[in-house]
């Protein structure tokens, strides 16, 4: 899909005659050939004067052609980019489902921490408090100590 596909000849078309008179134009660009009857019994037409008479048919036909081909190329371009909008919104559904999730989890790693935070400072208020009974007990053995030396 990638290679460009080669382009048809782009020479002028070439016009010939039957022997019964009637005219072939052949146009190797869109792959096309027209047979023209005669146009007057028994008059025959030269070929000049058949290729200016010809050449806005073959115009025509060229154009129909390339038209065609860009209604084609334009319906398949309006259906890849349904497609294309399809997908995106069926990953949109898909990162909206993984997100909801995510978000809760997020939510409930903040409230633990806020949790945590908390007891710490429960924890270091009980800390305090146990390192000020320990200071107490070991001021109190300090002065049993001293009064047990100044008695001996």
């Amino acid at each position: 899909m990638a290679r460009r596909r080669q382009a048809g000849s782009l020479l002028p078309a070439r016009v010939l005659r039957e022997e019964t008179g009637a005219i072939v134009v052949s146009c190797p660009a869109c792959d096309e050939t027209i047979v023209v009857p005669q146009v007057m019994p028994g008059a025959a037409m030269p070929a000049s004067n058949a290729r200016e008479w010809l050449l806005p048919h073959i115009a025509r036909l060229l154009k129909d052609k390339l038209v065609s081909k860009l209604l084609s190329h334009r319906s398949h371009l309006l259906d890849t980019q349904e497609k294309a909008a399809a997908d995106v919104a069926e990953l949109e559904e898909r990162l909206a489902k993984l997100h909801a999730p995510l978000q809760d989890r997020l939510r409930a790693y903040e409230q633990r921490i806020y949790e945590l935070e908390k007891e710490l400072a429960q924890k270091g208020e009980e800390n305090r408090e146990l390192i000020k009974a320990k200071i107490q007990l070991t001021k109190e053995h300090l002065e049993a100590a001293k009064d047990w030396v100044e008695m001996n």
